[in-house]
C-alpha cells in the first residue's frame, strides 16, 4: 500500500517522465521563429491547471522538469514580453508565438496526441 508521501513521489516521477518524453526545445528557424518549443497536447487542453497564461505554464513545466530542459523553458518564459497567434494560422490554438524583448521569436506548438490504447501485458 502506498502512503501519501510515496504516492506523491510516484505521481511526480510519472509526470516528469511524461513531460521529458513529450517536450523538446529546438533552435531552428521555422515559421518565422528562432526557437521551437514542442509541448504535450495535454497542456493545450489542461494548460490552465499549470498557469493563467502560456508564460506561467512554461515556468511551471520547467520547474517540474528540472535540468537543462526545464531551465530552457524557464528562460523562454522569463524573456517573453508578448504572446501572439501563429502568423501561419492565427485561428490554430495549437501554435502560439512568444516574442522576447530582444526580438527573439519562439514558436510554441503542441504535439499531436496519440489515442492508441496502451496494451495491457
Amino acid at each position: 500500500m502506498l502512503r501519501e508521501e510515496g504516492l506523491e513521489r510516484a505521481l511526480g516521477g510519472a509526470a516528469r517522465a511524461y513531460l521529458l518524453a513529450e517536450t523538446q526545445v529546438q533552435q531552428r528557424a521555422v515559421s518565422g521563429a528562432d526557437l521551437v518549443v514542442s509541448l504535450p497536447r495535454l497542456l493545450l487542453w489542461y494548460g490552465r491547471d499549470f498557469g493563467a497564461d502560456l508564460r506561467q505554464q512554461l515556468e511551471r513545466v520547467g520547474g517540474l522538469l528540472g535540468g537543462e530542459l526545464g531551465e530552457q523553458l524557464r528562460r523562454v518564459a522569463q524573456a517573453s514580453v508578448s504572446e501572439q497567434p501563429s502568423p501561419e494560422d492565427p485561428s490554430d490554438p495549437a501554435r502560439r508565438l512568444l516574442v522576447a524583448a530582444d526580438g527573439t521569436r519562439v514558436c510554441v506548438q503542441y504535439n499531436v496526441y496519440d489515442w492508441t490504447p496502451i496494451a495491457s501485458s
